[in-house]
């Protein structure tokens, strides 16, 4: 589990972005691979999404200090909807972690790195292929191991 943070009511699992129940042409094309948390992989189920990584790390999604997450477009709010991501227990669950984090920011910062930091087990994405090959192998120089090898990875997220 990456995410200490989240609420566990499974662990990651690999998803796929076109859901195979409407594309099962791409069930092993890695393209179509993602890792997501369980709980969201069940919400999104046969549906087909935007990007989540596109949409929920972009400009137009904010959180509040007090947990509520604001959407400035329709493809960042549709994706908020579907996984519930603004629901009362998820507000509540972000608001806890701000608070959690924000403390441990002042008053602990091991703690805080903990919390915060790419985790020690980073994949090395050197030796790990899928299957038919890396359709994209310039992406393992951009890869998060890499970059703590070159002391060029931040400290945090």
């Amino acid at each position: 589990m990456r995410e200490p943070w989240g609420r566990v009511r499974g662990v990651h699992t690999i998803d796929h972005f076109l859901p195979v129940a409407n594309f099962p042409a791409k069930v092993t094309e890695y393209h179509n691979l993602l890792y997501a948390c369980a709980t969201c992989n069940l919400a999104k189920g046969a549906r087909t999404v935007p990007d989540p990584l596109a949409v929920l790390t972009s400009p137009a999604v904010s959180v509040a200090e007090d947990g509520t997450i604001h959407a400035d477009s329709a493809e960042a709010a549709r994706l908020i909807e579907l996984l519930g991501l603004d629901s009362p227990e998820s507000t509540e669950f972000r608001m806890l972690w701000i608070g959690i984090v924000s403390l441990a920011a002042r008053h602990d910062p091991e703690l805080y790195r903990r919390l915060v930091a790419y985790p020690d087990d980073l994949p090395d994405l050197r030796r790990l292929r899928p299957p038919g090959g890396n359709s994209r192998p310039e992406g393992v120089g951009h890869s998060a191991l890499v970059r703590r090898e070159r002391d060029d990875l931040a400290a945090a997220y």
